[in-house]
């Protein structure tokens, strides 16, 4: 089914904006902007201040000898450059969402067509959790009620609407805490079973924006590095909310995932340090290292999902 762009004349669930919004094959933001990642569009990932980060990954897998490596969401194919620059002749498939014509990507768009399960296997996802549409719900009166967005005096209104049937993901919610935000990604649990159904004996590692607590308002968007107010700028916004780690460990555990671990990138980058300071370290290495650890740099505003499948 195609996609259709945003019509101003109808009403959404934040999710399914978001989804336009974001991954229209024609004029959504990844689609518009997938040569400008980085320091040059409107976000800035720890992969993109040296090769520091790649080593890391590259080190901590080191001793499983992965055969293949796939990335999702990997955009220009920079991580995967540093990548293969550590580790020579390296299988390296990078996984988009749709069609993509960038012609930076390496190996792209394979979208996992072998009906069998790719075996020893590292899959990385560098700030693409994050990604997923949320949708977003309020406990008011006695009842549970969802996020939609109107368009309304020249600028996208939000407005809450009681749900009249029962919502699965609520359910699970024995106390809902009243007039807080609950944000929820579908396709996230969606992601995760499907790595069940596609990989085995593997590891993957993600590292993303993410908080523990359910209830919070974070749907957040960024054009040249500056936040906006949602919805503005539908195609040329990067729109995200918070991970919640705690609903991605639960699902990891349904699927039978196994040494699940969490850390701050503080914490995961620590043990390290070891094999990757050297006495010739560049300065441009140093300060992005100071960056990657620090816990007033990107050292504990990212978190770090290690695990096995």
């Amino acid at each position: 089914m195609k996609m259709e762009w945003i019509d101003n004349t109808k009403k959404y669930r934040t999710d399914k904006w978001l989804e336009i919004a974001l991954y229209h094959p024609e004029k959504g933001y990844y689609r518009k902007r997938e040569k400008e990642p980085g320091g040059s569009g409107d976000f800035y990932t720890p992969i993109h201040l040296s090769d520091i980060l790649a080593k890391m990954i590259a080190l901590k897998f080191e001793k499983k000898k992965h055969d293949k490596v796939f990335e999702f969401g990997g955009g220009d194919g920079y991580f995967a450059g540093q990548f293969q620059n550590l580790k020579k002749n390296t299988d390296y498939t990078i996984i988009d969402w749709v069609d993509s014509k960038n012609t930076k990507t390496i190996n792209p768009n394979k979208h996992l067509e072998s009906k069998k399960a790719y075996r020893n296997c590292l899959i990385v996802g560098i700030e693409i959790l994050d990604a997923f549409p949320a949708r977003r719900f309020l406990f008011s009166k006695g009842d549970w009620h969802e996020e939609h967005w109107v368009f309304k005096d020249e600028k996208w209104t939000n407005q809450w609407e009681k749900i009249k049937k029962n919502n699965t993901f609520l359910k699970n919610i024995k106390k809902p805490d009243g007039d807080k935000i609950l944000e929820y990604q579908p396709n996230l649990k969606r992601f995760l079973s499907g790595l069940k159904n596609k990989f085995k004996k593997s590891s993957f590692i993600f590292i993303d924006y993410g908080i523990y607590e359910p209830y919070g308002d974070t749907l957040r968007g960024f054009e040249g590095h500056k936040q906006l107010k949602p919805f503005s700028s539908p195609g040329k916004t990067d729109w995200t909310t918070d991970v919640r780690w705690n609903f991605f460990e639960d699902e990891c555990s349904k699927n039978d995932f196994k040494n699940i671990k969490i850390k701050t990138l503080t914490n995961f980058s620590l043990p390290l340090l070891e094999e990757i300071v050297k006495p010739d370290m560049s300065y441009k290495d140093k300060m992005a290292l100071k960056e990657l650890i620090s816990p007033f740099g990107m050292g504990e505003s990212f978190q770090v999902a290690t695990g096995d499948i």
